[in-house]
Formats: structure tokens, sequence, C-alpha cells
């Protein structure tokens, strides 16, 4: 699985760009919406993990649960 496999539709972008802004969702949520957002953009794992402060584990298994259940 790599992150840079990620693409999103015009929707997926809108939400998750939404969601990432919003004051009143949880930092959780916010955060699984950056690290989707960033790896959509082409970042590497590696590169999101020192982004967000997650571990590379973390990234992985968030991207590949997008990817599985969008």
């Amino acid at each position: 699985m790599n992150s840079q496999d990620i693409v999103l539709s015009e929707d997926e972008q809108t939400e998750l760009s939404r969601r990432l802004r919003s004051a009143t969702i949880s930092q959780r949520d916010g955060r699984r919406a950056r690290v989707i957002l960033l790896a959509a953009q082409g970042c590497s794992r590696n590169e999101i993990a020192r982004l967000t402060g997650l571990s590379v584990v973390s990234v992985t298994r968030w991207c590949k649960r997008f990817q599985e259940l969008r």
C-alpha cells in the first residue's frame, strides 16, 4: 500500500477540507482528514508522519482504511 495511491473525488476533497477547517469536529477526525489530504497530494508516509506528529504505522493504517472504506 502506497499513500500516493489515494485519488480523491471532488466531493471527497471538499468534505475532507471542510473537516480540516471545522472548529467543532474532533481533533482526531481533523488529523485523519489532514493525513488523507496530504496523501492525495503525493506526500510520502514518512513526510505525512513528520508533518502530523503521527507514527508511520498510524499514517499507513489510516490511508489503508480510507482506501478500503472511503
